[in-house]
């Protein structure tokens, strides 16, 4: 297929690019018992968001097939409550596991444990974020973090953990309901040069990984290249990039 063709012609859905992904938490402010630190200022009814980064090509698999690990990037995590935000402990090593039929539901664990909920610490000291969502185990298709992009709210929710505590995980000082999440990626898909732009030298780019053979063309996810994925493609670079 010649390079003319290619300049008439890409839709990013599923798209297996590695990519930063962001990941966001959202709840109001039911109670709240912290005693000291700036943390007392948050009042019941205050939004908390809780953000933070990963990265869909950096995982391990704890139980495979059922557990995967995604390390937050610490620099990106931040806890906000509009008037009043935190950050983790500077080093820590904190995880986003997607679970997938473990042992027959799915869910979210954002924690320093591969393997159970439990916390991130803060840097208002003791304190710690707790925050773990179950949903029902139709869910989840896999443990691919780009397959998991989307909203998730009430439907199919089975439980939810969102709080701040100190010393052991019982001893809640602040009590969060849970609102909403969204993993969305941070990558535009039709940026192939990741000049930050979308040019010519991205459907030059584009037909390069086509003509290698290169999965990362696969713009419609099918496995295969095909002209499917010039449309694709096509579709991609016309609605542009926020």
């Amino acid at each position: 297929m010649n390079k003319m063709i290619l300049l008439g012609v890409l839709a990013a859905a599923g798209v297996a690019h590695a990519a930063p992904i962001t990941v966001t938490f959202t709840g109001e402010v039911a109670s709240n018992r912290i005693s000291e630190g700036d943390l007392v200022a948050v009042s019941v009814g205050d939004i908390a968001t809780v953000s933070f980064q990963v990265d869909s090509d950096d995982f391990f698999d704890i139980l495979p097939g059922d557990l995967r690990n995604y390390p937050v990037n610490g620099d990106s995590f931040l806890l906000d409550f509009g008037s009043v935000s935190t950050t983790m402990v500077p080093g820590t090593e904190a995880f986003f596991t997607i679970v997938d039929g473990f042992p027959v539901s799915d869910g979210f664990i954002l924690s320093t444990s591969r393997t159970s909920p439990g916390g991130v610490p803060l840097v208002t000291t003791p304190h710690q974020l707790g925050c773990d969502l179950g949903y029902d185990g139709a869910t989840l298709d896999s443990l691919d973090i780009n397959d998991a992009l989307g909203l998730y709210e009430f439907a199919g929710l089975t439980r939810f953990n969102f709080n701040i505590w100190s010393i052991f995980p019982d001893n809640i000082g602040m009590e969060i309901n849970f609102i909403s999440m969204e993993i969305a990626s941070d990558v535009c898909a039709a940026d192939i040069d990741g000049d930050g732009e979308l040019t010519l030298f991205d459907f030059l780019e584009f037909q390069n990984l086509f003509d290698a053979g290169d999965l990362a063309a696969d713009f419609d996810g099918d496995g295969s290249l095909t002209l499917f994925d010039f449309l694709a493609f096509q579709n991609a670079f016309d609605a542009g990039c926020e």
